[in-house]
């Protein structure tokens, strides 16, 4: 059957429905190779949004069948030019991506899934995502820090994002930026229990990690101000002073 299929298919190139019954034939077969190459010849003969399919269907032969990520992600990019809204296509990139460890390329795709949603839940998740992505795998804290500052700007009480962006500022190393973050985080809570928290942590990031114990004693102040009750505070600002040998402000 072979033969006569093949030698249709030579004679009308332009009959798509030859192509893909002799493609279906070498499929059955297990042919992969033969059936990337027919697939290929239909691309000469469609056009449009067919083009972006029969890329797509290209990209899974070189990826599930033929083990060729390279070519697999050409392909694919290939049909997203097609259809650059397609999200089958951009699932199956973030995929690919994914198993290679293309960090960035990755954050790309997943950025542009999160764009192409209207539900702002949906949004966080793929920003999160892309933030997780450059923080963990790339070790790049400052985009981290840019997609985690977009999470809160759509959703400023998200605690997964503010968690996540103390921990990335703290990796960072970079404590003038984590005390700012910490105390406008303080400076927007509602809650006076949370705001304590914030400062608590400014104060030791400033004690402990910076050695400025004039700053760390300003905002174990300021923590005794928002909770008179606060024991721990108000220890830790009389041992920084007797370290500083500061009796007055013990006093």
């Amino acid at each position: 059957a072979m033969g006569p299929l093949q030698e249709a298919a030579d004679l009308a190139p332009e009959r798509i429905d030859r192509l893909e019954e002799l493609a279906a034939v070498y499929e059955a077969k297990g042919d992969w190779e033969e059936v990337g190459r027919i697939k290929h010849r239909r691309l000469d003969v469609v056009q449009g949004d067919e083009r972006g399919r029969l890329l797509l269907e290209i990209g899974e032969v070189y990826a599930s069948h033929l083990k060729d990520p390279t070519k697999a992600a050409k392909t694919f990019v290939a049909a997203l030019e097609e259809r650059p809204d397609d999200r089958r296509v951009l699932t199956r990139l973030m995929k690919l991506y994914s198993e290679e460890k293309d960090w960035g390329k990755l954050i790309d795709v997943v950025l542009k899934l999160g764009d192409g949603v209207d539900d702002p839940a949906q949004k966080i998740k793929y920003v999160q995502t892309a933030a997780g992505v450059a923080a963990r795998q790339l070790e790049d804290y400052d985009a981290a820090i840019k997609y985690l500052d977009r999470v809160l700007e759509l959703d400023p009480g998200n605690d997964k994002a503010i968690k996540d962006s103390i921990e990335v500022r703290a990796k960072k190393g970079d404590t003038g930026e984590l005390i700012a973050f910490l105390l406008k985080l303080a400076d927007e809570a509602k809650d006076n229990a949370q705001k304590v928290t914030y400062v608590v942590q400014a104060a030791k990031v400033a004690g402990e990690q910076v050695g400025d114990s004039e700053r760390a004693i300003e905002l174990y102040d300021q923590v005794i101000a928002l909770d008179p009750d606060n024991m721990d505070a108000l220890q830790q600002a009389i041992d920084l002073r007797e370290a500083k040998q500061d009796h007055e402000g013990v006093i």
